[in-house]
């Protein structure tokens, strides 16, 4: 969970720009986690109430009552939910929970899962904007940084391409950041693709030969865990390009 705060202008419109992680009463950054994620709820899915009571009740704790109203509530899977066909109905608990206790700005669109291009986007957002990518008015000044995030099912790349660079139609995606300081708009094109079943715990279970989502591949020859802690690099580069060409036969 984060929570953010921003700035608003004279006219009563968000500073998007202002943009920073809201501070609890000891002046530390709202943020929380919980382990394991929402989609390990897939077998109860009428226990992920409490799952998310906690978190939100700690978010209800540090703002104040009269903004709740005006604090926008999302709830955005990823990865690991895009491989449920139990995910609406964990979505759908999810909502009834926000409902039945929360006074925040929230419709049931708030909570959903993402695609894995837009988790590739959302990222390639997320990581220049905590760079200074998006402060300045010339693009020439504050050049853009790619993105790859190996995350537990799904691998994200992401990186900004010129407007005449050759990307697939279904990776290329368009992004605008408003300056409310200077009133210009800044116009990206981004490359954003993701991988399912290339994230780490993927491959865990690809190795140890306990995957129920992909139970074509098995008995992969080498033992990774072994070969990550007693190998070198380029015995890791092996092992993890010849995992890659198994994945990549049954895919």
């Amino acid at each position: 969970m984060f929570v953010y705060t921003w700035d608003v202008t004279r006219d009563g419109y968000a500073n998007y720009s202002s943009l920073r992680l809201f501070l609890d009463r000891q002046g530390k950054p709202l943020v929380r986690k919980i382990i394991p994620g929402v989609s390990s709820f897939h077998e109860r899915p009428s226990e992920v109430r409490d799952y998310f009571f906690h978190l939100l009740d700690i978010a209800t704790a540090e703002i104040a009552r009269e903004y709740h109203t005006e604090t926008p509530l999302y709830i955005l899977a990823t990865a690991g939910m895009r491989l449920l066909p139990e995910q609406d109905i964990i979505l759908n608990e999810v909502r009834a929970a926000v409902r039945s206790k929360y006074q925040f700005r929230f419709k049931d669109a708030y909570v959903e899962t993402i695609t894995g291009d837009e988790e590739a986007l959302f990222g390639w957002i997320a990581i220049n904007f905590i760079l200074g990518s998006f402060s300045s008015s010339s693009k020439s000044n504050s050049p853009t940084h790619g993105m790859l995030d190996l995350g537990g099912a799904s691998v994200q790349i992401s990186f900004e391409v010129s407007p005449d660079q050759p990307v697939p139609k279904e990776s290329s995606m368009k992004f605008e950041f408003f300056l409310s300081d200077s009133q210009e708009t800044l116009k990206y094109r981004v490359y954003a693709a993701s991988y399912l079943n290339y994230g780490m715990q993927e491959f865990r279970n690809l190795n140890q030969g306990e995957s129920n989502k992909t139970a074509n591949i098995r008995n992969v020859n080498v033992n990774l865990l072994y070969v990550f802690l007693f190998s070198s690099y380029s015995v890791c580069i092996t092992a993890i390009t010849s995992l890659l060409i198994e994945v990549k036969s049954h895919a």
